[in-house]
């Protein structure tokens, strides 16, 4: 269960190739916006970070209140990039989702405006049509910006991106109308959801709280529509960590981060400190997983499988989920680093490739340097570009690759 840690990611819209059919997007803006190639970009175990967002440097890790144009509180999540090459960022813990003309290339930038608040300089959140309370992961699929509305148990559709301040919700997602903020456990209310996916017109909802992953056939259009299945759980009423027993392949505690390619599907078990993939996007009720990493099977949990840490080894991954046709990257939020595989992943418990956040795969001290990060909880790749959020140092950290 999150008790708000100082940790958070997820974006989906439109990867290379076969998403790019499935989700309505060019190849050519697939190259200049999301990563994506049949190449992995590269990074190094250690490297810097060259931009921040959030902080005027790399060992600043302020969190002022009221916030600023150029400030954060708690960046939990997954931030996303239009085909315009709009930057939108969560701010969380500040009630607000963030706009950038561009992605910054110098650090401090400010934003543009805010959606969830009237202007800039103002925090506190809501349960309406304008307003959000802890907004996380978001995506824009289709030209409808669709995101993670926390604390108001409930995703929220905007039928377009909002050009300024504080926006307007067209549809919700999870409740009965836009004034609610219900957890019941039932086929048409949510409990903390943290991330958002859209596959084959359908859309995927982490229930975090539930235990449990929701899919909608297709995206409602209007408020309170119940969902069509559901994974980790055996039915719909059902919203017990683990089912109640011990940690299987269909089983889950506490899923947040999440993505999917319109085919294979992975999503961050944070409670049993694993990422589960499913290689095609599940059909029935309670389905189980196909692969595990960070643990040897599906009927093991331990925080880095009770030792230390590895490159095989997770704790409470978190938020963060993202991968290409030749890479993935996990946000791996207790040991405060991001793991990236350099190719997908086929086997069980696979030991990741490289590590960002930390020297090395056994380190796991958290720290405010443009090496280091404090609980990163959000992640997406944008051209050769890593974008990670780093919300114990109240920022988001941008990795150029090669």
């Amino acid at each position: 269960m999150k008790t708000k840690r100082s940790y958070a990611l997820l974006a989906i819209g439109c990867l290379f190739s076969i998403a790019a059919v499935l989700l309505g997007c060019s190849s050519g803006e697939l190259a200049s916006i999301l990563g994506g190639g049949s190449s992995p970009v590269i990074f190094t175990n250690g490297q810097s970070a060259n931009i921040v967002i959030g902080q005027v440097d790399f060992v600043s890790s302020a969190s002022p209140n009221p916030p600023t144009a150029s400030s954060l509180n708690g960046s939990y999540s997954s931030p996303w990039v239009t085909s315009a090459g709009v930057l939108i960022l969560p701010d969380e813990n500040n009630d607000r989702t963030l706009v950038f003309n561009s992605i910054p290339t110098s650090n401090g930038a400010s934003a543009t405006y805010a959606i969830g608040q009237l202007d800039l300089v103002s925090n506190g959140g809501g349960t309406s049509a304008t307003k959000t309370s802890c907004p996380e992961q978001v995506i824009v699929v289709g030209g409808k910006m669709i995101q993670a509305d926390y604390c108001n148990n409930r995703v929220i559709i905007y039928n377009s991106v909002p050009s300024g301040s504080p926006g307007t919700i067209d549809v919700v997602v999870g409740q009965v109308d836009k004034v609610s903020s219900a957890s019941t456990c039932d086929a048409g209310t949510l409990d903390s959801v943290e991330s958002v996916a859209v596959a084959n017109g359908k859309l995927i909802v982490t229930d975090g709280d539930h235990n449990r992953i929701l899919i909608w056939n297709s995206i409602p259009t209007s408020d309170g529509v119940p969902a069509n299945l559901v994974l980790g759980q055996a039915d719909f009423t059902s919203c017990a960590e683990n089912r109640g027993g011990a940690v299987g392949a269909n089983t889950l505690g506490y899923p947040n981060g999440m993505w999917t390619d319109g085919t294979r599907l992975v999503v961050e078990d944070d409670d049993n400190n694993r990422v589960l993939i499913w290689n095609s996007i599940p059909t029935t009720n309670g389905q189980p997983a196909d692969l595990v990493l960070g643990q040897p099977d599906f009927t093991s949990n331990g925080d880095n499988q009770g030792g230390p840490a590895s490159a095989a080894t997770m704790s409470f991954p978190y938020d963060g989920v993202f991968f290409t046709q030749s890479q993935l990257f996990i946000t791996d939020n207790g040991n405060n680093r991001v793991l990236i595989w350099n190719t997908f992943p086929t086997t069980n418990d696979k030991p990741a490739d490289v590590v960002l956040g930390q020297p090395d795969m056994a380190t796991i001290s958290s720290s405010t340097t443009a090496s280091t990060m404090d609980g990163p909880a959000g992640i997406l790749l944008v051209g050769k570009q890593l974008i990670v959020s780093d919300p114990g140092n109240h920022r988001y950290l941008i990795f150029n690759g090669r």
